[in-house]
């Protein structure tokens, strides 16, 4: 039910108005992205840290903020239900799987967030199951279902 149903409409609304984004926590990479969008565009948002992205859907979802910064993979069931609209993605280029939402880019807005995955472990695991783990998780990431 947000009044903007495109990036330069929830930008121009921010221009006046005080936004609040959740996001999941400051620092982390999808308030980092908002800061960045919110750089290029020349507005400020006020930025509201939950305890990982769930949290931060909830409250939108319940109107408590006019906005989240999360991953499309986050949302996805909410989007299809069409509970939640996504306005533009932060990447290079448009999601595969869902090629009608623009980028950032494309509308104006130079910014890009690309994000990294890793693996840890206690530094004083064996070395035979780090190497056994190192063996089996770059398996799955060259497996197309994962790229």
């Amino acid at each position: 039910d947000a009044p903007w149903n495109t990036l330069d409409e929830f930008l121009d609304y921010a221009k006046t108005n005080d936004v609040q984004i959740g996001n999941s926590g400051i620092g982390a990479i999808w308030h980092l992205a908002a800061a960045g969008l919110a750089q290029k565009a020349g507005v400020d948002f006020t930025y509201v840290p939950f305890e990982g992205s769930t949290p931060a859907i909830t409250s939108l979802l319940g109107g408590h903020i006019d906005a989240i910064s999360v991953s499309y993979s986050e949302v996805i069931q909410q989007v299809q239900a069409g509970e939640l609209k996504v306005l533009a993605v932060l990447a290079d280029e448009r999601l595969p799987y869902a090629s009608e939402i623009p980028t950032a880019k494309e509308l104006g807005y130079d910014v890009s967030i690309g994000t990294w995955r890793g693996l840890s472990v206690p530094k004083d695991t064996p070395d035979e199951v780090v190497g056994k783990l190192y063996e089996i998780f770059s398996k799955a990431v060259e497996k197309e279902s994962f790229k």
